[in-house]
Order: C-alpha cells, then structure tokens, then sequence
C-alpha cells in the first residue's frame, strides 16, 4: 500500500513539473520566484557590490523592496516594490541571485506584475547578464492589473544571473518568475 502512494506521488509530482516546463522544456532554472521565503538566499546572494545585503540602492536612490502577503496573485507572497526616485544615472535600487546557463541554450523568462503609476518603460526590468546588458523583460509604464511578461534570450556564455532592477517611480508587485531553458 506504501508503495502504490508513494508511485501516486511521484508520478503527481512528475505531471506538475511538466506542466511547469511544458513540452520539450527543462526544469525551471530559479529558486524562490514567487517569493514565499521573502528576499532570503538565494537572492542577495553573488552580489557584485562586495556585500551581503538583501535589497540594494545606489546614487541616493530611495527604493524599498518586501514581501507583500496583501497583494500576491498566487501563494503567500508577492514582491512589492516601491521605488519614489526619479530615474537619473547611475540611480538604481536592485537584488538579484546568480544562475547557471548553458552557453548557446535559449531560455524564456517570465514574470507576473501588477502596476501603479509606473513612470518609464523599463522602470523596472528584468536582467540575466552580469553586465546588465541583457534585459528580456523590461516593464511598461503605467498603471495595470496582473499581467504576464515574458522575453526570451540566447545565453552567450559567463556567469548569470536573475536580477530585479528599479531606475525610475513607481510601484510594481512581482510574482512568479520563471526561466526555462528551451534547449539549443
């Protein structure tokens, strides 16, 4: 009887990780994307800055970042962000945790927001390179309900990353990121 539950499980288990990763995809390759475990490691993890902070500002930019249990659109938390700094050079507010990516491997990378007077396309984005280059989602401005974002990138080679990035006002509730490696 152990047995045949035990089977049951696995085989629950193996049908909601393909209707994660769809067809032909990998498993997901992020940890604590829908931020049931706040911003503890792995984000803030790897950071460049030389320090283990969590959530991170720099050029006096006045951005805060916490786990929301009012706002979410699934599980336990969402992360809000609420950034009342204009976008200008060098000001930003960030946290990110570093990946592994296959040199050559194509992956798409999703995430859930709901916005509220968003100031700039790009006011919050996406990025996967340590350089800060590579941006597959950047958010639109403006003010919108929950709504699925997603972007695609082919993996030059180096260290990764999923780094969440504020440059200029407004507020955003994230959830649910996923990057999925789509294969060669």
């Amino acid at each position: 009887m152990t047995h045949v539950f035990i089977a049951a499980r696995v085989i629950t288990l193996a049908v909601l990780v393909g209707a994660v990763a769809g067809a032909g995809e990998k498993d997901p390759v992020i940890f604590s994307a829908g931020f049931e475990n706040g911003l503890r490691a792995p984000w803030g993890t790897g950071q460049s800055f030389g320090h283990e902070m969590q959530w991170w500002n720099s050029g006096g930019c006045g951005s805060l970042a916490d786990p929301d249990w009012r706002v979410r659109r699934n599980g336990n938390y969402s992360l809000l962000i609420n950034n009342p700094t204009p976008k200008a050079p060098e000001v930003f507010g960030t946290i990110q945790q570093p990946l592994r990516f296959e040199k050559g491997h194509r992956y798409r990378i999703e995430v859930w927001a709901l916005a509220r007077n968003l100031a700039s396309k790009g006011a919050v984005s996406l990025v996967v390179d340590k350089d800060w280059r590579m941006r597959p989602i950047e958010l639109p401005a403006g003010t919108y309900d929950w709504t699925s974002f997603r972007g695609e990138f082919t993996w030059p080679g180096g260290e990764g990353q999923c780094r969440i990035l504020t440059e200029d006002e407004g507020q955003v509730w994230l959830d649910d990121i996923t990057i999925v490696d789509l294969g060669k």
